[in-house]
């Protein structure tokens, strides 16, 4: 009975065990270069082949360590992770089930320095088991085994020993990459004759071109044994039937044109210009820089600005020959700059012109310097004073001939009088205005003032014009011809110092004046009778017996 019992398990473990190992069929494969140079790399693909989905398999990794070596780690292929440990045992997991032919692993070896030519070496898998898709049962399958041989290693001699043409030397160097052949315009077709260093490289030996006109690129490519490639290039130029290498440019524009220091809108399709420049300025610095750098740029520039119109060409000259001229018209200002006062001294030999306009703008002293220079230069001067809103207050007109060397001049002007109560006194009348000058001294002959002296007067009002000694306390009337022209005055003065403008006339009956009279009316009866009394005398002397 216990024997029976016995037959029964054993009968049941079997059939358990036909439960959980299925008769699946599982073989491995293993593909890639059966054959490795010395200290070369090869890399291997392992491969399963099953009916059913396989989510996991294991394997026993063989290979001669002495000769073979694993670089880096293996690569998982077609979803597959996979790991070797030190025992080069192999796992590899998928996370979805793989059927019919799979590579699920990659490995590159190298070559050990053991490992010579002609040698082998067998790189094999085995104990090999698979774990079926989601019932996780358990697959036994075959290894496999690739034999790998040694081989010497393929040439990498990818270098020419010759290379000629048959128009001309290039001056062949195996190191020298790039050559460059003229040829003459008849020449339509060249020959290249190549010759590879290495017998076990390739190259088109004997090879025949077409020529365009200029350029044409010839490559000459060496394959070597192992693949590598080398490309010779021949750049061949044929010339023109006018003898040119390339296609000239007929680009004559520019692309900059200024005038340094002054604006210039300036654009490459307008070919004149015009410019007005102060007549201080003599010259002037023209910059061009030609659109196409095969381009000639020529600056016909005038060494001197003449007064008025002054023409400066520039030309561009293209490649091919072909010009376009810009012309800019400069026109020189007949007239002189306004100057400031303390400016004055730099440009009166600067300038042309015979009038100097100056502004005062601070102080108001005229060197003996700057005076002697405009002297010297046969100037003239119009020196303003403006107010804040522009208006002229007084002006100065000064002839440079007129001015003696050495003198110096204070061109300050005011219109309030510090002697207003004297003044007032000697005309009997408040109705007048002061031309205080800063200058006390003598100046230049032909000086005239114009001065606003407000609106007192009305236009066109004819005014005395006094003036004031401030030793004597006395008018000197110094012109009766002063006309007020739009609340100015103007009138030539020759000594600096203090004038009065009024419509008075100074009284004549002044009691100094008057004084004066009756003194001589006196002296000239008592003379009067001193001469009738000699005379009696004498006639009564030549009467006597």
């Amino acid at each position: 009975m216990q024997k029976f019992i016995k037959f029964l398990l054993v009968i049941m473990l079997i059939s358990l065990q036909s439960v959980l190992v299925r008769a699946t069929e599982l073989s491995t494969s293993i593909s890639g270069n059966s054959t490795i140079e010395v200290n070369g790399e090869i890399t291997l693909t392992f491969a399963f082949e099953s009916e059913d989905e396989l989510e996991k398999i294991t394997a026993q990794l063989d290979f001669d360590s002495d000769l073979l070596e694993i670089i880096g780690s293996p690569a998982g292929l077609n979803g597959f992770n996979v790991s070797i440990n030190t025992e080069n045992e192999v796992i590899a997991t998928s996370t979805e089930g793989k059927s019919g032919t799979v590579s699920f692993m990659s490995i590159r070896f190298k070559a050990k320095e053991m490992f010579t030519v002609d040698g082998t070496v067998n790189v094999s898998i085995n104990s090999v088991e698979g774990v079926l898709f989601e019932s996780q049962q358990s697959v036994s399958g075959s290894g496999t085994t690739k034999l790998i041989t040694t081989v010497s290693p393929k040439s990498d001699n990818n270098f020419l020993s010759e290379l000629t043409t048959n128009a001309g030397d290039i001056g062949f160097l195996r190191n020298i990459m790039e050559y460059s052949l003229v040829v003459e315009n008849n020449v339509d077709r060249i020959r290249i004759l190549a010759k590879a260093e290495d017998p076990n490289a390739s190259v088109k030996e004997d090879s025949t071109f077409n020529l365009t006109v200029y350029k044409n690129v010839i490559n000459i490519v060496v394959t070597a044994q192992n693949g590598s490639r080398r490309t010779y290039k021949i750049n061949v130029i044929r010339k023109d039937v006018f003898g040119n290498v390339t296609l000239l440019s007929s680009n004559s524009a520019l692309k900059l044109l200024e005038i340094e220091g002054y604006p210039l809108d300036f654009s490459p399709s307008v070919l004149e210009y015009r410019l007005e420049v102060e007549n201080v300025v003599d010259n002037v610095l023209v910059i061009a820089e030609a659109a196409d750098l095969k381009s000639s740029v020529i600056i016909d520039n005038v060494d001197l600005l003449m007064l008025g119109e002054n023409r400066i060409q520039v030309t561009v000259v293209a490649e091919n020959g072909q010009s376009r001229i810009y012309t800019i018209f400069v026109t020189r200002s007949l007239e002189a700059p306004q100057t400031k006062l303390q400016e004055l001294g730099d440009i009166v030999y600067m300038t042309t012109a015979t009038l100097i306009p100056v502004i005062i703008d601070g102080s108001t002293f005229l060197s003996a310097e700057v005076l002697d220079k405009v002297r010297r230069a046969a100037k003239m001067l119009e020196i303003s004073k403006m107010d804040e809103q522009g208006m002229m207050l007084y002006r100065w007109s000064i002839d440079g001939r007129s001015v003696i060397s050495g003198l110096s001049i204070d061109v300050g002007i005011q219109t309030v009088s510090y002697n207003k109560n004297e003044i007032s006194a000697l005309l009997d009348s408040t109705r007048f205005q002061s031309i205080r000058f800063n200058h006390e001294d003598e100046l230049p002959i032909g000086t005239i003032v114009r001065v606003y002296i407000g609106g007192m007067f009305a236009h066109n009002t004819p005014l005395n014009l006094y003036r004031y000694d401030s030793d004597s306390k006395m008018l000197e009337l110094n012109s009766q011809s002063v006309t007020v022209d739009e609340g100015y005055v103007e009138f030539e003065v020759l000594f600096g110092g203090e004038y009065i403008v009024s419509d008075v006339d100074i009284k004549d009956e002044h009691p100094m004046d008057i004084v004066l009279i009756g003194a001589l009316v006196v002296i000239g009866l008592i003379v009067i009778a001193l001469i009738g009394l000699l005379y009696g005398k004498n006639k009564n002397h030549k009467t006597s017996p």
